[in-house]
């Protein structure tokens, strides 16, 4: 009646004297062992007695003791005057005499034979199983009262570990007895001798099961580790009791458990309890490292958001500090590597339908691989990891993952806590095997549902604690998700390229798990949720502070760096994947925080990231992050330059360059970051890495097609120097160049006026040889520099007072440099700078520079024959602005006007009076004058539509006429230049200023004898032969433009004494002779009047063709008529036959009669017939 009835045992608690059960039961003890060595009474009947006694006590403790509702304490008011330690004490003597009277100490190797009375007394009792089972259980009510009960101080004495110790070898024994069929020994368990020998309690044996007794004896280890955890150790406790948490985890009954564990769990899978118990304990000793009294724990080794210790899953690896000394139990006895722990805990997650044992096995899991990554972190020695095993774990988690749906709320939260946590630190144990078998379950697809299931609505998860744990979790997997990925591939590369393979798999099959597991769009998309649920939600959640602030964005940035930096790699992002406007507006979050945090504006991480986005095209949606870069790299918030700036000058560079081909982005303001242009060109002298440097340069070029910027550069002397002697950089030379060529156009005066700057650009472009890389590129950069050296001789307002002779020498001196296509950009500027520049000082540099001489000579002899030549059909103001070009056209029109030869500096004499001015050319039908300008002309794009309407070319077709005017161009340019350079007006009168002259003159004789050797005027006149010949023929058509340059430079030629030598050859006057008729012809009285004055000072009488047409065509030209008969007829060198001198007076006679001469003429006829006469 006692052990069923709570009432009465409550009742008789104030009572019962625990002293004297005991000191019954130890006199039974005493009794029994004078029977056997006295009387010779047989030891099992004698035990029996004993058994009843022992029994019968522990029922009563079991009874009275642990029914009250404060076990030890009593109920009752009686009971409150018991003293408060005096059961415990009872219980300390109990445990003592059960350890002295059954030898509990030999129960590790027990004898059989030869014992004494009281060791095979004490054998056969400790091999029946009612007192094993008794004992167990008193064992499992002391351990399993809570911790502030009085009956601590029982388990934590060794004579309660000694028995906890001994009933786990005792059950040990009985079970290897009952799997060897060897049998049990029950005292009396059956009768054999009558009613007088049989146990009382027989009939109850069915009720005892072995099964039960482990139960005890789990819950006994279980409580052994939770003692250790929260009840801290008394002073006077040394350091080797085995209740103490230092001894505990290399206690041999924890280290020993897993060699019966498993047995056990096989033997009696009917029994779930043993199950749960096993579970239990080994998830205290995945947690044992977490308690209040585990020594040296870090600050945040245990999470306590919640205020729930016991339950939350380690967060080891997170602070990196953790336990000083290796966890031996979770890393060791109880580690996930070991294939019983491994085995039951995946075996409880793929068949467990108890909610709160898939909660401990899930927390147990999330704990001992939290354990195993962090010793793997710790120690190099890397243990080998049973990869199939630990997939199909990870296969169970996803099992569990997919019905936390199904489960009770509570239990739910934290399952999806502990396996989160599981797989975080799964992906950290660095193993590319591992990491393979863990994507490839498909386990991220689980935990998108998971995380949409409870947070779909944000007042899911009634704890706030929960929800900010959850979320911090999760954005820690997808951390570690992307790193361990990233970093798996780039093993998994490392190892196709050797042409290794492991025992795991191939790298081919690797880099396919990892392609189709780490999508980095999607990553990041989910990241960006589960961020937003934190600080763009409608519900207060206390634990969301600055810290944990950091803590979320420190992961999320560490995450976006490490898959930006996969793509860039990969070339792999796909922009359009992603939610851009909510990405883009976390990072404008996180950036405040983190600046409101640390109050440093140059936040490296988040610039780092921009920079990544930025180099793959990120389009941004608002301006905050363009001021933001644009701040950094050029505002004036540092003393002293720094990498950031230099990332972020990067930054911007890209950005510019992607909104001025076709970008439709938001940009920035530079006025409000930089408002001194020449103040960031000198910092710019201060950046040290080049390739930095240049990106700083290349945003500044950005800018100058701001008219401001221009204004500011080209106005600072110091500015202007470092972006011409810029010209000459390797790196920044062609920035400089585009630089340059702006300021030409739109600031010239700065450039012009400063000494050396023109020479510099002619360096630049000298530098620029054929032969590079990108030849499109160079040749446009030649272009360039050429254009800005003309845009400079075109604007001047005084260019003989603003050109120096230092840069006039250098232009000049380019000549043996410039390429055939730039042959006439070249000769324009040499052009402008004969008509504007004091004929002093041109004649002084210009012809005097024999590769210079032989360049004009060459080009005029070349051009003569009128062979094709390709033009360059570059558009070098491609990058200029619409207002610019307006602006450049303007000037260009003047250039254009300044180039006419009407408004240069005659290089012929005086016309006669009634004759057309020989500074202008007839206006002729083609060819140069009437039409725009080559460079206008290419400075208008060509858009060609196909049938879709998308871009077919862009490059300038130019036509057979446009080549034509082209050669006609360099033709004229190099007899003017040639012209104007040696165009020398004297004074008779002065024979000192002509013997002065021609000493300054010997250069250019020198110079011109070279080019002539070179390139003889003999093939000038060939060509020109040549050509009247195919004119003649239909085959060719001159143009009027051409005759006039043609007769100029005969005409020069003849009446400049140092072109004269060059000339004055028999056959060159035979082919001059020649041509004389057909320049007479020609209906250009400029031609004609030219062609005249040459006739003449060649003494072109003495040959038939010219006499001959003058007899024919008198009345055509009369005064030359007049002036070649009279000479032929006055000329002793003139050889005229009868028929000819006939002629000629006849031709004489007509002139008188017909009036045509004028009185000067009428003279000089009768002076020359008069002399021929004579």
């Amino acid at each position: 009646s006692v052990s069923i009835s709570g009432t009465v045992c409550q009742g008789m608690f104030q009572d019962f004297d625990l002293n004297d059960i005991l000191e019954a039961t130890v006199t039974s003890f005493d009794a029994a062992y004078d029977k056997v060595d006295v009387a010779d009474e047989e030891p099992d009947v004698v035990a029996a007695e004993v058994l009843n006694n022992l029994v019968g006590m522990l029922h009563l403790l079991l009874c009275i003791v642990f029914r009250q509702k404060n076990p030890g304490q009593g109920d009752s008011e009686a009971a409150e005057a018991i003293p408060p330690d005096y059961v415990s004490k009872a219980l300390i003597h109990v445990f003592e005499a059960l350890y002295r009277y059954l030898r509990l100490g030999e129960m590790a190797n027990p004898q059989e034979a030869g014992l004494s009375a009281a060791s095979s007394i004490a054998l056969m009792l400790t091999s029946d199983i009612r007192v094993l089972f008794y004992l167990t259980a008193l064992i499992r009510e002391i351990c399993a009262a809570p911790l502030h009960s009085i009956l601590v101080n029982v388990v934590r004495t060794e004579s309660y570990f000694h028995a906890l110790e001994a009933g786990i070898h005792i059950a040990n024994r009985r079970l290897t007895r009952i799997k060897q069929s060897k049998g049990t020994k029950n005292l009396f368990a059956k009768p054999s001798a009558g009613a007088a020998r049989e146990s009382p309690i027989a009939g109850h044996l069915e009720g005892f099961d072995l099964a039960h007794v482990y139960e005890h004896l789990l819950v006994g280890l279980r409580h052994s580790l939770t003692q250790a955890m929260y009840v801290p150790p008394a002073p006077a406790e040394i350091p080797t009791q085995p209740w103490l948490w230092s001894s505990q985890e290399k206690h041999g009954m924890h280290v020993d458990a897993l060699t019966w564990i498993p047995g056990i769990l096989e033997r009696f899978q009917s029994y779930p309890e043993l199950r749960m118990e096993v579970v239990r304990y080994i998830c205290a000793a995945a947690t044992f490292y977490t308690g209040p009294c585990a020594p040296s724990v870090g600050p945040d080794h245990r999470d306590g958001a919640s205020g729930e210790d016991d339950d939350r899953p380690m967060t080891a690896g997170r602070t990196g500090s953790g336990v000083p000394v290796v966890p031996l139990l979770a890393v060791q006895t109880f580690s996930l590597l070991q294939p019983d722990v491994l085995e039951i805990l995946t075996k409880v997650l793929e068949t467990g339908d108890d909610p709160c044992e898939l909660s401990l096995a899930c927390l147990a899991v999330s704990n001992l691989v939290g354990y195993e990554q962090e010793y793997r972190t710790n120690d190099k020695s890397q243990r080998e990891l049973p990869f199939e095993a630990l997939q199909r774990l990870v296969y169970a988690v996803k099992q569990v993952l997919k019905g936390i749906p199904k489960l009770p709320r509570d239990i739910s939260v934290r399952c999806i806590m502990y396996t989160y946590r599981t797989i975080s630190n799964m992906l950290g144990f660095d193993s590319l095997p591992m990491t393979c078998a863990l994507m490839e379950t498909g386990v991220l697809d689980a935990i998108k549902m998971t995380f949409d299931f409870f947070f779909r609505d944000v007042a899911k998860i009634e704890s706030t604690a929960d929800y900010a744990f959850i979320l911090q979790n999760l954005l820690l997997l997808l951390r570690n998700w992307a790193t361990a990925g990233c970093k798996a591939e780039l093993q998994a590369t490392q190892l196709k390229d050797i042409g290794r393979r492991t025992r795991e798999g191939s790298p081919d099959h690797f880099l396919q798990v990892l392609k189709d597991n780490v999508n980095d769009a999607g990553l990041i998309n989910l990241m960006v949720k589960a961020l937003f649920k934190i600080t763009d939600t409608p519900r207060e959640i206390p634990e969301v502070d600055d810290d944990y602030l950091d803590m979320v964005y420190t992961d999320f940035l560490v995450s976006i760096r490490t898959l930006l930096k996969r793509t860039d790699l990969k070339n792999s992002m796909k922009w359009r994947d992603l939610d851009q406007r909510d990405f883009e507006r976390l990072l404008e979050q996180i950036k405040e925080h983190r600046y409101r945090r640390t109050a440093i504006f140059e936040d490296e991480e988040l610039i780092n990231i921009l920079y990544l986005m930025t180099k793959q095209a990120f389009m941004y949606e608002r301006s905050y992050f363009l001021d933001y870069l644009m701040t950094v790299a050029y505002g004036d918030q540092r003393d002293g330059h720094t990498l950031m700036q230099d990332i972020c000058a990067v930054c911007c560079a890209i950005i510019s360059t992607q909104n001025s081909t076709g970008g439709d982005g938001p940009t920035c303001n530079v006025a409000h970051v930089v408002s001194d242009h020449a103040k960031f060109v000198h910092s710019l002298e201060s950046v040290p890495d080049p390739r930095m440097q240049l990106w700083h340069y290349r945003l500044l070029v950005g800018w100058s097609l701001r008219p401001k910027v221009l204004d500011e550069v080209s106005e600072d002397a110091r500015a202007l120097k470092f972006v011409v002697d810029k010209l000459l950089d390797p790196l920044l030379g062609r920035y400089s160049v585009v630089l340059v060529h702006n300021i030409s156009v739109l600031r010239h005066v700065p450039l012009l006026t400063a000494s050396g700057h023109l020479s510099i650009i002619c360096d630049a472009y000298r530098n620029l040889v054929p032969g590079s890389k990108d030849e499109r590129q160079r040749r446009l950069l030649r272009r360039f520099l050429l254009a800005s050296l003309r845009n400079c001789m075109f604007h001047a307002a005084d260019l003989d007072r603003e050109l120096t002779d230092k840069d006039l020498e250098a232009t000049v001196h380019l000549c043996d440099a410039v390429e055939e296509a730039d042959i006439p950009m070249y000769f324009a500027t040499l052009l402008h700078i004969c008509q504007a520049c004091s004929p002093a000082r041109t004649a002084k540099v210009l012809p005097g520079h024999s590769p210079m001489s032989q360049l004009l000579v060459q080009r005029f002899l070349e051009q003569a024959s009128r062979g094709d030549r390709t033009l360059n059909n570059l558009d070098i103001y491609e990058m200029i602005s619409p207002e610019e070009e307006e602006a450049a056209e303007v000037l260009q029109q003047a250039g254009e006007a300044a180039l006419s030869p009407s408004n240069g500096n005659s290089t012929m004499r005086k016309p006669v009076k009634g004759s057309k001015s020989t500074n202008k050319p007839q206006t002729p039908s083609r060819g140069l004058g009437k039409k725009a300008s080559l460079y206008q002309q290419m400075r208008r794009k060509v858009d060609n539509k196909d049938s879709r309407g998308g871009n077919v070319a862009q490059q300038m077709v130019v036509s057979v006429e446009q080549k034509n005017q082209e050669q006609e161009w360099v033709y004229f340019a190099a007899a003017e230049v040639l012209t104007h350079a040696t165009f020398r007006e004297l004074n008779p009168e002065d024979p000192e200023e002509g013997a002065a002259q021609a000493d300054a003159d010997q250069p250019v004789k020198d110079a011109l004898e070279d080019a002539f050797d070179k390139y003889p005027i003999s093939k000038f006149l060939a060509a020109l032969k040549q050509q009247v010949q195919l004119h003649n023929e239909n085959r060719a058509r001159l143009t009027d433009f051409f005759m006039q340059v043609s007769a100029k430079f005969i005409w020069h030629c003849w009446s400049n004494a140092m072109f004269r030598p060059h000339f004055d050859t028999v056959s060159n006057l035979e082919v001059l002779a020649e041509l004389t008729p057909f320049f007479l012809r020609w209906p250009n009285e400029e031609v004609q009047h030219l062609a005249s004055e040459a006739a003449l000072f060649a003494g072109l009488h003495r040959f038939a063709s010219v006499t001959n047409y003058l007899v024919d065509n008198y009345r055509q030209s009369p005064e030359l008529a007049c002036a070649m008969l009279t000479k032929a007829l006055v000329d002793e060198e003139a050889v005229l036959r009868p028929r000819q001198a006939t002629q000629f007076l006849q031709t004489s006679i007509e002139l008188l009669r017909s009036r045509l001469l004028s009185r000067t003429g009428v003279h000089r006829l009768v002076i020359g017939i008069q002399i021929g006469f004579l």
